[in-house]
């Protein structure tokens, strides 16, 4: 059990996403990220929806986006678990 990633709830991947794209140069101007579940062959539990702006199709920026979206699939798992009653 010791691999197992931290779970983080849609919002809180989404902050830290947010926060590592806007570190890129390229990136500086993300405004807002969306992830959704993902559950498909891969490892990861979560995938990215939308990001605003939308990113330009220019290579360099896409293969940075990628790079620091799959570090972060590695890192976290979306928690699916429902809020626990108020």
């Amino acid at each position: 059990m010791a691999n197992q990633r931290p779970k983080l709830v849609a919002s809180e991947i989404e902050a830290v996403l947010r926060a590592a794209l806007q570190k890129l140069p390229s990136l500086r101007g993300t405004q807002a990220v969306r992830i959704r579940p993902y559950s498909g062959p891969k490892s990861f539990t979560w995938e990215v929806d939308k990001i605003k702006p939308e990113v330009e199709s220019v290579q360099s920026e896409f293969i940075e986006m990628t790079t620091v979206i799959g570090q972060l699939q590695q890192k976290y798992d979306l928690d699916l678990s429902p809020p626990p009653p108020a």
